[in-house]
């Protein structure tokens, strides 16, 4: 018996051993992953596949997929077709979602026919959810000080700053593979450890939205020359330092280790930044590593302050997690093909049962009145197909009269000469069948959703990504999904100005876009400006809601069932934005002018556009040379919960304390107003922290906090005022978000 026993175990091993068995030796696999495999959430990365073939020549599939698929390797992410010659090396990229690398790329598989030719097992790839600072530094320990810099101690766990150091070559080539991390942070590197290309794409990452730190001591021009593209930083002059208020400032403190530092540049401040595009270059004019600033105890908190002063722990701490990955409302919405009915289930089931409750029976008794029972089983039979088909031929042209396609477009304007592009597009085919579409070149695209069959293939040619979809069934939709640069579609001039809580100034449409709709996004308050043709200038004078409650523009769900299937895909198509993460201000407007990214190859398709297009703005000084950011506009931030409380009330005996980001506006701020007087603030036990003492001085339930002559007493170092809220009774509350309103002068 334990002979058979042995014999059914050996079946099994061979039954459920890997294809890498069945390798064949002639053909070697090498994989590549960038940034050493840091990953994040909602972004794209690449794994590089290097196929070494000492073979004789062929023509195959590669494919990366979960281990689990074994044999059934078809069922992987995506698969390109690879032709190699005799001694041929050839690389193939797999540039995909992290969501779809980090879930399932486990195996890259190499397949001749039907036979696995190579397999080779990937590093793992897990996604991460923290903010990530990537150091590249001889010194495995330099800019340590980064991870404690945690903007808020809030309720959200991704709001956390993990500290990586990677090889100077490990960083890519490409500047999107770089939305991967949050901060980059370069400090002693020797001279060509980072190459033309990979600071190239170091400079258009930042311009995207990055924020770059580049540290330099005495003698370093060599390193510090690339950079002078960024920021025209002097060469040279190298010496001691003895002006060290910056640093005193920017830390809290008046007593410092040392009384003068070695620096890269002697006339040049100790810390400069530039706002380069829509990201941010901080250069630190000191070796960052060096004693005893390295070690320093304080040395957290100044770079903590410093990061917050300069914007950089918003766009790193605060940065949207949709900011570049796979844009779900873009799909939804590029599935409501315009002119494309769905058709009604209700009407073909009635028509099914009156079919079934009446017609068959009645058939059946009419039969058998005429003694021909026996044909009831032809022709009821019979009668059901012609219904059928009754049904296809008058239902087809009710769903869709010709194939047709939906190109949504998020595009966000960077600069005067670059926008970021996210596409969906939807496919209807009446008669299905293979085709495939081809995305502009220097965009990345994959069909969606990612995991399909082999009848879906992905082919990188010179001239853009060609997705090829087979067999596609009877009329069926199918999608594909972009991201790209583009640096032909334009930008917004603004000079718009806020008093006496009044929108001021004009708006000029230097887009290539005809606008059906133009709007100011102040924070949570939208400000119509109505259509805003290519070239037009439009005047603003608009009133500003002095108070915003969210929510309020929302539809009720009622209304929602009165409408037509039209009206709600409109209702749809407003709803979907193209923010920018920190930007309190941006101009947003709609379009359906063709902005193509797909083209279907060798069809003729009923083409239809929607595109958002959104730029950031900054606010100018109003007549009294003060610039004014309205209540709801600075964002609030939770930073401390008690019992059980959230961000919309408060628990039993509970509080909530908010930091209000006063800082954010980018000005001399000279006057704050927060209007705790309100109603739907009086119910709670309130205070603001000063910051001069270090305690929380209570208010009375009906003051209003209007801060002048007194701000520095309660304006932090980096720029937030905290405030709050106590439940002192026995129920929970409500508590509706705090506003407020800062205005001040340039700096």
């Amino acid at each position: 018996m334990w002979k058979w026993l042995i014999v059914f175990a050996a079946l099994f091993a061979s039954l459920s051993a890997n294809p890498a068995a069945a390798a064949d030796n002639s053909i070697e696999l090498t994989v590549d992953v960038p940034l050493e495999g840091l990953m994040k959430y909602n972004q794209w990365s690449r794994i590089k596949v290097t196929i070494t073939n000492q073979g004789d020549a062929f023509t195959g599939l590669i494919g990366i997929g979960p281990r689990s698929a074994g044999n059934k390797w078809r069922s992987g992410i995506v698969r390109q077709e690879v032709t190699l010659g005799q001694g041929e090396t050839k690389q193939v990229t797999f540039d995909l979602p992290v969501d779809e690398l980090s879930d399932q790329a486990e195996v890259v598989t190499l397949v001749r026919g039907d036979k696995v030719a190579a397999s080779r097992s990937l590093p793992p790839l897990p996604a991460q959810t923290d903010r990530i600072a990537a150091v590249v530094d001889d010194n495995q320990n330099a800019f340590h000080f980064l991870s404690a810099v945690r903007g808020n101690e809030r309720e959200y766990p991704f709001d956390r700053l993990t500290v990586k150091n990677i090889a100077p070559k490990a960083l890519p080539d490409e500047a999107w593979i770089l939305n991967n991390i949050d901060l980059l942070a370069l400090g002693s590197i020797p001279a060509g450890a980072i190459t033309d290309r990979q600071l190239a794409a170091i400079k258009k990452w930042v311009t995207r939205g990055g924020v770059l730190i580049v540290s330099a001591g005495t003698n370093q021009d060599e390193w510090v020359q690339p950079f002078r593209e960024l920021l025209d930083i002097p060469p040279g002059r190298s010496g001691m330092a003895t002006d060290l208020d910056q640093l005193r400032k920017l830390s809290g403190e008046n007593s410092l280790p040392v009384d003068s530092i070695p620096v890269y540049n002697r006339d040049f401040p100790l810390i400069s930044h530039k706002q380069v595009g829509s990201g941010l270059f901080l250069f630190v004019n000191y070796d960052i590593n060096a004693e005893p600033f390295a070690s320093w105890q304080y040395n957290r908190q100044l770079w903590k302050n410093t990061l917050q002063k300069y914007k950089a722990a918003d766009s790193v701490l605060e940065k949207d997690v949709h900011y570049n990955g796979v844009n779900m409302p873009l799909l939804n919405v590029s599935r409501l093909i315009p002119e494309v009915s769905i058709p009604s289930v209700q009407w073909i089931i009635l028509i099914w049962i009156i079919y079934l409750l009446l017609v068959a029976p009645g058939l059946y008794f009419l039969l058998k009145r005429f003694d021909r029972r026996d044909w009831a089983w032809g022709i009821i039979p019979a009668f059901a197909v012609l219904l059928t088909i009754g049904i296809y031929a008058i239902g087809r042209p009710q769903v869709a009269k010709e194939d047709a396609s939906f190109t949504v477009n998020s595009i966000r304007i960077v600069d005067d000469h670059m926008a970021e592009v996210n596409s969906a597009a939807s496919f209807l085919t009446i008669s299905g069948g293979n085709y495939a579409v081809k995305a502009e070149p220097d965009f990345l695209a994959v069909p969606y959703p990612v995991k399909s069959d082999l009848k879906n293939l992905l082919a990188k040619e010179e001239d853009g990504t060609r997705i090829t979809y087979g067999n596609v069934p009877y009329l069926s939709t199918t999608q594909a999904y972009g991201i790209g640069v583009r640096q032909d579609l334009g930008h917004f001039s603004a000079e718009l100005s806020v008093s006496d809580l009044r929108l001021h100034g004009t708006v000029t449409n230097h887009t290539s876009f005809d606008l059906q709709q133009t709007y100011v996004q102040l924070g949570m308050q939208r400000i119509s400006l109505g259509p805003l043709k290519q070239g037009e200038t439009k005047q603003v004078d608009e009133k500003i809601e002095q108070y915003v409650i969210p929510g309020v523009g929302d539809v009720d769900p009622s209304e929602l069932l009165k409408m037509t299937r039209e009206e709600r895909v409109e209702l749809t198509k407003q709803n979907i934005g193209a923010y920018f993460p920190g930007a309190p201000v941006h101009l947003m407007g709609f379009s359906d002018q063709a902005l193509p990214v797909f083209h279907i190859q060798n069809k003729q398709l009923a083409e239809h556009y929607w595109n958002v297009i959104a730029q950031p703005i900054t606010l100018m000084p109003g007549p009294d040379g003060r610039t004014v950011y309205p209540y709801g506009t600075l964002p609030v931030s939770t930073i401390n919960l008690d019992r059980y409380s959230d961000p919309r009330n408060i628990a039993p005996k509970g509080t909530i304390t908010y930091e209000l980001s006063v800082g954010k506006a980018d000005l001399q701020v000279k006057r704050v107003e927060i209007p705790l007087d309100l109603s739907p603030y009086r119910p709670f036990e309130k205070a603001i922290f000063d910051v001069k003492r270090g305690m929380w001085q209570p208010l009375e339930r009906s003051q209003r906090v209007i801060l002048e002559e007194n701000l520095p007493q309660y304006l932090g170092p980096d720029g937030t005022i905290q405030i709050r809220f106590n439940n002192p009774t026995d129920q929970r509350l409500s508590m509706p978000l705090p506003f407020f309103q800062a205005e001040g002068e340039e700096r």
